[in-house]
């Protein structure tokens, strides 16, 4: 049965049949997700989930005629914008910006019973690593999680493209933990 007959089926009530459009485009729309999503590739699959749920509301909206991955993968990248902008309200609302912090600390949360290493300790070795940077990753990084500039903004700012932007940002993020992990190495063992 070929894909266009079970978006039928769906249309005509079967909406068990709507898991055979699942089977069939999945693996090119989470790789279509994680592509575009690039450093965020990890929550690539809740904006996956989030699309199959849109596409299936509107599917009566769908032209039969058209290319139905298209028509899919459109939808895709309107919810990894949307996911994309709920993530940066909730950043922006984070009184410290630092989030590369926190987040790094979280995932070292649950074991902090067992380690040596404290909070002040992280921060002490951010401070450090933070210092170490070259004076331009370190306007990024004010930019980003102290002013709460959007990667456009920073990236307009520095005459530069979004996807530079984003990319070093992330570049510098990997180089502090990396850096923070070789102060602490047990860290390393248990992020």
């Amino acid at each position: 049965m070929s894909l266009t007959d079970a978006i039928q089926d769906v249309l005509s009530g079967n909406k068990n049949a709507y898991h055979r459009i699942v089977d069939e485009t999945q693996d090119m729309l989470l790789t279509y997700a994680s592509y575009r999503m690039g450093s965020l590739a990890s929550c690539a699959e809740e904006v996956v989930q989030n699309t199959y749920i849109k596409a299936y509301n509107i599917l009566e909206e769908f032209d039969i005629s058209r290319d139905f991955n298209v028509w899919l993968r459109t939808l895709c990248y309107y919810q990894i914008l949307s996911w994309k902008k709920t993530r940066q309200r909730e950043r922006s609302r984070c009184a410290s910006g630092m989030d590369a912090l926190n987040e790094f600390a979280q995932e070292h949360d649950e074991d902090k019973d067992e380690h040596a290493w404290s909070e002040s300790d992280i921060y002490s070795a951010l401070r450090s690593c933070m210092g170490n940077l070259p004076e331009r990753s370190q306007e990024l990084l004010t930019r980003r999680y102290e002013e709460n500039q959007s990667i456009e903004e920073i990236a307009n700012a520095l005459n530069k493209t979004k996807s530079w932007a984003a990319t070093t940002i992330f570049r510098v993020r990997a180089s502090i933990k990396k850096c923070i992990e070789k102060q602490n190495p047990e860290m390393k063992s248990h992020g």
